[in-house]
């Protein structure tokens, strides 16, 4: 990975930390929940939103793709980044967080693209 590419990554999920986004998520074993780390609970898919999304393609085909979603549960008070890595984002996606994805998209009526949506 280059060192622009790295610091680009390490520069948004430090703006994300710096607006609220301190909780570390990660897709639960089956794929169809959030794991919040820190507090150690799934959400389904009605419990949170995806607020931004940030990709970052690969340099070269040894490289993976990485995409940095910025996650709200307002129910629960939280907000926090999943980071994914490869082309699970575009192929391998869980089906129910990819609906959670294209939910939020369509509410918004915005286009899928890096940054706020």
């Amino acid at each position: 990975m280059s060192t622009a590419c790295l610091l680009t990554i390490i520069n948004t999920i430090t703006d994300l930390q710096g607006r609220g986004f301190t909780v570390d998520f990660n897709l639960s074993e089956n794929g169809n929940e959030l794991l919040c780390i820190q507090e150690k609970f799934l959400l389904r898919s009605t419990e949170f939103d995806i607020c931004e999304m940030h990709y970052f393609p690969g340099a070269n085909e040894e490289e993976s793709e990485k995409m940095i979603y910025a996650v709200e549960a307002r129910n629960y008070g939280l907000k926090g980044i999943l980071l994914l890595c490869g082309k699970m984002h575009f192929n391998g996606f869980p089906a129910m967080i990819n609906y959670k994805l294209q939910d939020t998209i369509n509410r918004k009526r915005t286009p899928f693209y890096n940054g706020i949506l």
